[in-house]
């Protein structure tokens, strides 16, 4: 399944928040692959020791190792655990513990560590995490995640074959104990199978690149390193996207706004939309997410991102506009591509495709909630056309 994400901030609109139109819930939980991670994930990490003679290929040439052990790594993985709970608001829960190392064996493929490591984990562990001791060579991607097969819970790893594998880098001394951890939450995403996002132009340079371009600043399943672009000393991901968020249930069907636009007269505006940021806590009445359908299987999503905690890297508050759709050829059947950004301005943006307009009203910051109002309106094909031109 494919996921397109727009980005857009516009218009104050004064309207009351309007119960929406009947969408197919089900169908859109259907595109989304809903899957409900344990609430107390275990994770064994595993050092995976690769020999000095290994072929240069995914590894670099270096002599260096890795002069920690699992134990150590594990002391390190106390953020990850925070922002996970952080963005689940406490319904998530992540554990680790060390697990004897494994060796690389005479193929050099790391999957042959991350097999040895899942055959040898605890009945109770869920997910192996490993860490090999030598660095990835530059021109190589830094790890993978993936989400395994379903299994009845409580589903063991070793069966699942649920893991995460990383390279040495983001570990090695120059770090001292502040690692870096935006690709360790990144591949968890994966873990949790959410697939990657990127810009337009990302997304067009993947379809060159194997290992894909991946630039959108909003998502950590996209440029997670995008906070420590902006501040040296940042070492996590920017914050979750309330679509994913909603596939493993930390997002419930009463904090989303479904909407119809067939059911709204062409040029008349849909009533106002009020959304909390997606990182609100506590508001059980409020709406983080909207969805639009705009076709069999496909909805456009709406959410507000603050510019604080893990998404403070971005200059302003604004809102984010994702056409959701299926595809077959990528990670998760689905794919999120960001075409636009424009963030805390108040302006409309016109969705040509499917001839909406939106329009976003001015990002309202009172205490510790921050809000704004979203409403749309069908355009015919006359107002499309002066728009394209």
């Amino acid at each position: 399944m494919w996921r397109k994400f727009v980005v857009a901030s516009a218009l104050l609109v004064g309207c009351a928040p309007s119960p929406g139109g009947e969408v197919s819930t089900d169908d859109f939980d259907a595109l989304l692959r809903m899957r409900t991670p344990p609430s107390i994930d275990r994770w064994e990490v595993a050092l995976c020791r690769v020999p000095s003679g290994v072929e240069a290929g995914l590894f670099a040439p270096l002599a260096e190792r890795l002069a920690i052990d699992a134990a150590e790594i594990v002391d390190r993985l106390g953020p990850v655990s925070d922002y996970f709970a952080r963005w689940s608001q406490g319904s998530y829960s992540l554990e680790w513990r060390a697990a004897p190392p494994v060796d690389l064996d005479s193929s050099g493929d790391p999957m042959s560590c991350v097999d040895r490591a899942l055959d040898a984990s605890d009945d109770d562990t869920t997910g192996v995490l490993v860490v090999a001791d030598a660095q990835h060579d530059s021109d190589q991607i830094g790890g993978w995640g993936r989400p395994g097969s379903d299994c009845e819970q409580p589903c063991a790893a070793r069966t699942s074959r649920r893991a995460v594998y990383v390279g040495a880098s983001d570990f090695m001394p120059q770090w001292e104990d502040d690692s870096p951890l935006d690709l360790l939450q990144h591949e968890l995403g994966h873990a949790l199978d959410w697939p990657h996002s990127a810009t337009a132009a990302g997304f067009a340079d993947t379809a060159a690149d194997e290992h894909g371009v991946y630039d959108s600043p909003f998502d950590v399943m996209s440029d997670s390193v995008a906070p420590r672009a902006i501040d040296s000393r940042r070492r996590g991901a920017p914050g979750i996207l309330a679509v994913n968020l909603h596939s493993v249930g930390w997002l419930d069907r009463s904090g989303i706004e479904f909407v119809d636009p067939d059911r709204h007269p062409e040029g008349e505006w849909h009533d106002a939309t009020r959304l909390v940021s997606t990182d609100s806590v506590g508001d059980d009445d409020a709406k983080r997410l909207m969805v639009v359908q705009v076709g069999d299987g496909r909805f456009l999503t709406v959410e507000l991102v603050a510019a604080r905690s893990d998404n403070d890297h971005v200059r302003s508050s604004g809102v984010l506009i994702h056409l959701v759709e299926p595809t077959e050829n990528n990670e998760g059947r689905r794919n999120v591509l960001l075409t636009e950004a424009i963030i805390g301005e108040e302006r409309t943006w016109t969705w040509n495709d499917g001839r909406l307009e939106f329009a976003v009203g001015i990002i309202a910051a009172e205490g510790d909630r921050v809000t704004t109002d979203v409403r749309f309106r069908r355009l015919g094909a006359e107002r499309v056309a002066r728009s394209d031109g």
